[in-house]
């Protein structure tokens, strides 16, 4: 029998009052001390890890409810570890580290803001846009050697994108200083990507929220995006996923985080 892991969190008198896991397997709660792991048995040769809609919903519903009452330790989906043993063997390689997690992360919560910053005239050139290296390029090439002007096209094309990434670096400090005091921490999640056509640039900002600020957390929001010129998107509140420790050396189907 292997375990596909949920979460992590400290042992309480309801923690096994749960709804059915992915796939309507059973929930149950290995425990080792002070810490636990949220798990559903799962048959050797099912394929339960493999990622799809009401498979991820039913994972996020588990986290969620346990959330609710408690603080956690969310896990990426599809982590599975081959018997209960390793599962505890997890719990005590790691128990300091998910100890001071939880700790951090009791009564707070995860919010998400989405938002589409466009650059500044300065920062997008005398003719209001990016040029992309061949644009450059070209227009370096007429009567300069090919090396010096492909050279040349770099440094230009490095310094347009230094001069954007101050410009995004700028405009994600005011979203950051538009909450401050309002928030424990926050991070901007992968990388932002920018749309070729207008040079907007996309990025989502997660925040770790005390759930008492709450309130004053979406109030602050309202003030702010009504201010801006471009639509802001709020989500949350969600369990903190972005917030747990590093991943742990790998069972079977990948560690925590």
């Amino acid at each position: 029998m292997r375990y596909l892991l949920y979460c992590i969190c400290e042992p309480t008198p309801d923690s096994c009052d749960l709804p059915a896991g992915v796939e309507n397997c059973p929930v149950v709660v290995v425990t080792d001390g002070d810490l636990c792991a949220v798990v559903s048995p799962i048959e050797q040769r099912s394929d339960i890890t493999r990622p799809g809609v009401e498979r991820i919903l039913a994972y996020e519903n588990i986290v969620e409810t346990l959330h609710r009452r408690h603080a956690v330790l969310p896990v990426r989906y599809g982590c599975v570890f081959d018997d209960a043993s390793e599962v505890i063997d997890l719990l005590r390689s790691r128990r300091g580290v998910y100890q001071a997690a939880l700790c951090q992360l009791r009564g707070r919560v995860e919010m998400g803001i989405r938002a589409l910053l466009h650059p500044t005239d300065e920062a997008q050139g005398r003719h209001g846009h990016s040029r992309t290296l061949t644009d450059l390029f070209h227009s370096n090439a007429q009567g300069i050697p090919p090396g010096r002007a492909y050279l040349a096209a770099r440094r230009l094309c490095y310094a347009e994108r230094d001069r954007l990434d101050e410009q995004l670096g700028k405009q994600v400090e005011a979203i950051r200083q538009a909450f401050a005091g309002l928030f424990v921490e926050s991070v901007l999640q992968d990388r932002p990507f920018q749309n070729a056509h207008d040079g907007a640039t996309a990025i989502s900002i997660v925040f770790l929220v005390d759930r008492e600020k709450l309130g004053p957390f979406r109030r602050a929001f309202l003030t702010f995006s009504q201010a801006q010129p471009t639509r802001l998107l709020l989500s949350g509140p969600w369990p903190p996923y972005s917030f747990v420790p590093s991943p742990s050396p790998s069972p079977a189907g990948g560690g925590p985080g």
